[in-house]
């Protein structure tokens, strides 16, 4: 894994923003299109959260190692599951080295994968995630000041 520093921004009152991105880079072929996917940590202040595209299981780990490579903590406030909940992504690795509160998952309606997996739910309810699920709850917003933050959604689940 490569990590790139897209952002950082210092504001006057010592809070500082960055987004640090990670993508595979293997000698091997990935074969796989979603082993191409970038992994970001957004962090604000207090505030942070994990980006995983659709990465695998593998992809995870590497991320992992990367993030600890700089020195850096894996752990984040919300954790932006991989795949929409696939049941290739998401490793207990992956959700015991985040450490998040909430576990956000994108994906429609009756979709024909039958995304979120059982599986993925499973774990995330292992570990104490408090789930956000795009398809139950709408647009899901999410604010911060660095200090605090605000999970805003349109819908209330049933």
């Amino acid at each position: 894994m490569h990590s790139l520093d897209v952002m950082n921004h210092k504001a006057e009152e010592k809070t500082s923003l960055s987004l640090h991105c990670y993508y595979p880079v293997s000698d091997c072929p990935m074969e796989e299109a979603n082993a191409h996917s970038i992994g970001c940590i957004l962090r604000y202040g207090n505030f942070s959260m994990v980006f995983t595209g659709d990465m695998p299981a593998e992809a995870e780990k590497e991320m992992l190692y990367a993030i600890k490579k700089e020195g850096q903590s894996p752990s984040v406030d919300i954790v932006k599951l991989a795949h929409h909940g696939s049941k290739t992504s998401s490793s207990p690795l992956f959700l015991s080295e985040t450490k998040g509160k909430f576990a956000l998952f994108s994906y429609g309606k009756k979709n024909r994968y039958g995304h979120p997996h059982k599986i993925t739910l499973e774990k995330c309810n292992s570990f104490g995630l408090i789930p956000l699920e795009t398809a139950k709850l709408g647009e899901i917003l999410i604010r911060t000041d660095g200090e605090d933050y605000q999970i805003i959604t349109p819908c209330t689940p049933p």
